[in-house]
């Protein structure tokens, strides 16, 4: 937080019509603010998804906690787009989401091993981020962006 000004952004307000979910910041967003997906190759364009961090998995035992939780994607992620007004996403899938308990809709969760990556990178990440951008007071030459956390939104049906 800077001049009073907060920073973190919390989760979106979620709504889903068919295949496709919206994800609306804007209550999150400071004025002028909008929203915008950084380039495929941001990471070297290892593991990032079509969903550019977004994904949709089956839950398959509603008694756990942890990696058993889920299974196989409920939904695949086809497109990320900005919606007119900068405010939210639209994520357009392959098929509605289903089931058999119901379905987690998370953002910057993905599992998968990144240790043979040069360079490293951390393996819950995405491609979402705000246009707010400022020099770095510590690192010479470097640029802040403000990038959207994770989280994650569990639908049991």
């Amino acid at each position: 937080m800077r001049a009073g000004r907060r920073w973190t952004i919390g989760r979106p307000a979620i709504s889903w019509s068919g295949a496709q979910v919206t994800l609306d910041y804007s209550a999150w967003l400071r004025p002028g603010e909008t929203l915008e997906v950084a380039a495929d190759t941001f990471y070297g364009g290892a593991g990032i998804n079509a969903g550019k961090g977004v994904e949709c998995l089956q839950i398959v035992d509603t008694g756990t906690v942890g990696p058993g939780r889920y299974g196989s994607p409920a939904a695949t992620p086809q497109l990320v787009e900005v919606l007119p007004g900068g405010t939210a996403y639209r994520v357009t899938f392959d098929a509605a989401p289903s089931g058999p308990l119901g379905y987690v809709l998370r953002y910057a969760f993905q599992a998968q091993d990144m240790s043979t990556l040069d360079p490293l990178h951390y393996g819950h990440r995405g491609l979402l981020r705000t246009n707010w951008s400022a020099p770095s007071a510590i690192l010479q030459g470097e640029t802040l962006r403000r990038w959207l956390p994770s989280w994650e939104v569990e639908v049991i049906v």
